[in-house]
């Protein structure tokens, strides 16, 4: 979303803020995004394993040989 932002939306070059090119405003904007989509990956493999992990039961096999 900040990505698409940067490329449509003008940047102003204000030399107290410092001047960015568009390259490194999306560039750390993928990299923020890309930190912030693996913490919500993580912590979604968490709380799906502890989901599998609970509806999971037991069984019994008997072997039978037949012949």
């Amino acid at each position: 979303m900040g990505a698409i932002a940067c490329l449509f939306l003008p940047i102003q070059n204000n030399p107290a803020v410092g001047e960015y090119s568009m390259a490194q405003v999306a560039g750390f904007t993928g990299m923020i995004g890309a930190g912030i989509g693996l913490m919500l990956g993580g912590i979604l493999a968490v709380v799906l394993g502890a989901v599998a992990r609970r509806r999971t039961g037991s069984a019994t096999a008997e072997l039978t040989d037949v012949r």
